[in-house]
């Protein structure tokens, strides 16, 4: 039996591949019609998968072709049939018959050992012709051919955002480039900051608008400012949440929530300034701030130096000495995740390099800044770089509540009329007095306040960044 299977194995292998080609032509045409109505339907509707979900219903019609054609495999009997239409003359399928038996006469041993020659002197393989539905080829062809025809027809997504998603891509690929051959990272940060640009490939190649991929982009870009926050270390956190109360360290809150240790050196030079024109009791103020945050480190070293600055403020005292421990040990924090962060920061300004065009982006500032003034008026100045001056020195503004203050009467002039008059509008608003301090005391309040609105409010990363590039323009 083993010899007669051996010998009929090439053929029954070659009926097995008619078996699967006949029913692959039945499964691609039904896949063919599938694929024509999808991609129809891709031209009328925008589809960013339609091209994926085509491959996809071929490939499947392809594996249940070879799955019914292995159920369905041909056995030995047919392939003696067949090796016997083919010159075997009745001998192939006699043998079997034969070598099923348990006991064979002298006479039958000669028809097998007769049918075992004859088997090994044709090659039935070679002779046996595939034989294939004709009909349904040709019309699996026609299918195939009308759907890739269909699809050189236009797309229904817009031309903008074919240009604004295949230009953000670079920026993507470029960006996954660079972080791959940043050796300064680990593994788990190139993982990290992969799989956040990665992500934001597979959105802009599925949206329809040029408005739909700008918001994937700046989602993109915020979670990637989350990820950047969230790298701080935890103490410089909560010295950040700490220091927000106070309007004058509130720009060493700002360098802390940041980790950026350029920022907290300057921060805290610009503070023991600044304390020099304070009063014993403004500098226990300070020092009891201080001890509030010492009290919540988990970092000893920072800590102790919160606290021993704590109690020389409270004493009436300003130590240099102190200041740098502070400065040193703030530093070391924002070394934790650094690296990580630059590259963040630098995948997010990569990403918003086209976001905002540079003669849109002035005019815009043109009209929105302005010079201050004295009583904290705003005068338009529209500068060809689109920047306004910030404030003179020794400047006193209002804090906040001065935004409602008593008896303070607002003009707002409208546009001119056919005639050439305009309309005015006169307000007095309500609320309390404001109290009036100094610029440097005030402005930062003013800063926090806009920033957290603007994350509030969801606004786009790259104008938060120009109001905050704004904000360091006024501090100067």
């Amino acid at each position: 039996m083993g010899k007669l299977q051996t010998l009929l194995a090439p053929l029954k292998r070659k009926l097995f591949l008619e078996g699967f080609l006949q029913k692959l032509i039945y499964f691609w045409m039904a896949a063919s019609i599938v694929g024509l109505a999808v991609i129809v339907l891709s031209k009328i509707v925008f589809m960013p998968d339609a091209l994926n979900f085509v491959f996809g219903t071929f490939g499947a019609a392809f594996l249940l072709a070879f799955l019914y054609a292995f159920v369905k495999r041909p056995k030995l009997q047919e392939a003696a049939k067949a090796a016997d239409a083919l010159g075997g003359q009745e001998r192939m399928v006699t043998a079997l018959e034969l070598l099923g038996k348990d006991e064979t006469s002298k006479i039958e041993k000669m028809a097998i050992e007769d049918g075992m020659k004859v088997g090994s002197q044709i090659e039935f393989a070679k002779a046996y012709r595939l034989r294939l539905h004709k009909k349904p080829f040709h019309w699996m062809i026609l299918f195939i051919i009308l759907m890739m025809a269909t699809g050189f027809l236009p797309s229904p997504r817009e031309e903008k955002a074919q240009v604004y998603a295949k230009a953000k891509l670079e920026q993507v690929e470029k960006v996954i480039k660079e972080v791959e051959k940043d050796e300064t990272l680990t593994g788990e940060e190139k993982k990290l900051l992969q799989k956040e640009m990665k992500g934001l490939s597979k959105k802009l190649k599925r949206v329809a608008s040029k408005e739909a991929g700008e918001t994937a982009v700046q989602k993109a870009q915020q979670e990637l400012k989350k990820l950047e926050k969230d790298s701080v270390s935890k103490d410089l956190k909560q010295l950040a949440q700490e220091f927000a109360k106070d309007g004058m360290t509130a720009p060493l809150a700002e360098a802390a929530e940041k980790g950026d240790a350029k920022a907290i050196e300057g921060a805290i030079a610009k503070l023991q300034e600044q304390l020099q024109q304070l009063s014993k009791e403004q500098l226990a103020a300070l020092g009891e701030r201080m001890g509030a945050a010492a009290s919540q480190m988990s970092n000893e070293a920072l800590a102790k130096a919160l606290e021993q600055l704590a109690e020389a403020l409270a004493n009436g005292e300003i130590s240099s000495g102190l200041f740098d421990q502070l400065s040193k040990q703030m530093t070391a924090q924002s070394a934790q995740n650094a690296e990580l962060r630059k590259a963040l920061l630098d995948a997010n300004k990569k990403l918003g390099k086209t976001g905002v065009q540079p003669a849109a982006a002035g005019q815009g500032q043109d009209q929105g800044q302005g010079q201050g003034q004295g009583q904290g008026q705003g005068q338009g100045q529209g500068s060809g770089q689109g920047r306004g001056s910030g404030h003179v020195e020794g400047e006193e503004i209002f804090t906040r509540k001065a935004a409602e203050k008593n008896h303070y009467d607002t003009q707002v002039s409208g546009a001119k009329n056919e005639g050439g008059d305009s309309s005015f509008t006169q307000q007095k608003t309500i609320g309390e007095d404001g109290e009036r301090l100094p610029y440097e005391q005030v402005f930062h309040s003013y800063q926090n306040d806009a920033m957290k609105a603007l994350e509030e409010q969801n606004t786009p990363y790259g104008m938060r960044q120009l109001v905050s590039d704004y904000f360091s323009t006024l501090e100067k």
